[in-house]
């Protein structure tokens, strides 16, 4: 009897000890899963709203408001013994571990008044000058944020549905890779500026000591003035040079307009087709190219190289893993969204959703 008694204590405290452990470990492993599930369904929805917007399909923003995972763990140990003088002693053991998982995730779509109005909302001056200081390539910056500079567009056109008509960006964009590449030299100084006591906020630019002897002259030519190697930017004032920055559902319109689409979508009017005066096809990748490459596929398995892809109008679309300029605009596209739209999350409509049973 005693015997039976200690097997059975050491089942107990075995199956004790295992109930204490299960917490610790189901942390470390889930926590990391939930966190990559939540990192990829995002980025999944970025790119599948940017195609929308090629399509002029509506978008949908749809956000994980909550997420709650409850664990239960039930278990039993059994013990039987049967003694006898002539035939010699048995015993029985016997346990039953159950664990379950039962998270459960609330999402809100993200609409309203306040929701629309982040999105029409052009950048402001403090937004893009935290990104600059922040790392992000100068050229980048403009390329994505600025609708203007002066009399230099850049596609405006682009900030909405695809236009039939060509837009105008060459000169916007050789400002821009003429600022990276002084940017690269330590020669840019691009600060957050105000003009006048109570003026309006804008942007300071000039060269510094480390700029080419000529940089100065260029600059000059592409701004139409000459000034004391100082550049003031303002998006209001009549004084200075003016900008004019683009709102995120701008910033959505113009990357989607470089989206590759299938032939057949084009032979079929589901996209816009710009051409030039002559009727020759434009191609948008003059614009985007520099930012990022959104390719397609026809095929019934997604792209194995992919860093983030989606399935739509039965074709997948999708970053490559090893584009990383493209994987950078995309992750500048992210940052911007979560600024201005990442904080709106009072939605009336909440759909909550258990998974398991």
């Amino acid at each position: 009897m005693s015997m039976m008694f200690r097997i059975f204590m050491l089942v107990l405290v075995a199956f004790i000890v295992g109930c204490n452990s299960i917490g610790p470990v189901q942390l470390r492993e889930e926590r990391q899963d939930f966190n990559v599930a939540l990192q990829q369904t995002n980025d999944e929805q970025m790119l599948l709203n940017l195609i929308r917007m090629k399509y002029r399909d509506t978008t949908m923003f749809l956000e994980v408001s909550a997420l709650a995972s409850q664990y239960s763990l039930t278990g039993n140990v059994t013990a039987a013994g049967k003694f006898a003088d002539n035939f010699g002693n048995s015993v029985g053991l016997g346990s039953k571990l159950e664990y379950q998982q039962k998270p459960t995730i609330t999402y809100a779509p993200l609409h309203g008044e306040k929701f629309v109005t982040r999105l029409l909302k052009q950048l402001g001056p403090k937004t893009i000058s935290l990104l600059y200081k922040s790392g992000w390539s100068v050229e980048r910056l403009m390329l994505v944020c600025f609708e203007r500079v002066k009399n230099m567009p850049n596609a405006p056109s682009a900030s909405g549905p695809t236009p039939s008509y060509v837009p105008r960006f060459k000169k916007f964009h050789d400002l821009a890779d003429f600022l990276r590449k002084q940017q690269v030299r330590g020669a840019l100084d691009f600060t957050l500026a105000q003009q006048g006591e109570g003026g309006p906020l804008g942007f300071k630019l000039s060269l510094n000591e480390l700029a080419e002897k000529s940089a100065a002259a260029s600059l000059s030519d592409f701004l139409g003035e000459k000034a004391d190697n100082h550049y003031f930017f303002s998006p209001l004032s009549n004084k200075g040079l003016t900008f004019e920055t683009r709102s995120l559902r701008e910033i959505l319109f113009f990357l989607s307009q470089g989206i590759e689409v299938p032939e057949s979508h084009v032979e079929n009017g589901k996209v816009t087709v710009t051409k030039d005066e002559s009727g020759k096809v434009f191609d948008w990748q003059q614009v985007t190219g520099k930012l990022m490459n959104i390719k397609t596929s026809s095929s019934l398995i997604a792209p194995q190289d992919a860093y983030v892809v989606v399935r739509y109008r039965g074709h997948w679309f999708y970053i490559a893993d090893d584009d990383l300029n493209s994987k950078s605009t995309f992750g500048l596209l992210m940052q911007l969204y979560n600024l201005q739209a990442g904080d709106v999350k009072d939605s009336p409509m909440v759909l909550t959703l258990p998974i398991g049973g």
